[in-house]
């Protein structure tokens, strides 16, 4: 189950990609870009026969999409805080979930 809800919340920072590049004013990669956490978050889906690798495979997911998030000059730096202070949350939840 954590790796279902890991794999939709990815989904949906892709999703805020998008919608920022509907918003205009940006190159047409962007809407490649924000596939990405969406083809990430169903591999792992894909994995679910090997858990531990489908949670690597979410955490590095996330902690590849906060990098890009936080290098993005459209983010506000509100968002990117917010952004930051999740994503260490998720990525210590996954790297708990590796331990066990």
């Amino acid at each position: 189950m954590f790796v279902a809800y890991g794999a939709v919340i990815l989904s949906f920072l892709g999703g805020a990609r998008w919608g920022r590049g509907l918003a205009g004013g940006v190159s047409p990669l962007r809407f490649v870009e924000a596939v990405m956490p969406s083809l990430i978050g169903f591999s792992a889906l894909l994995l679910l026969h090997a858990p531990m690798y489908a949670l690597a495979l979410l955490a590095a997911g996330f902690a590849i999409w906060l990098v890009i998030d936080q290098r993005d000059p459209l983010w506000t730096a509100p968002y990117r805080r917010m952004r930051l202070g999740i994503s260490l949350v998720v990525l210590a939840l996954h790297a708990g979930w590796l331990l066990v």
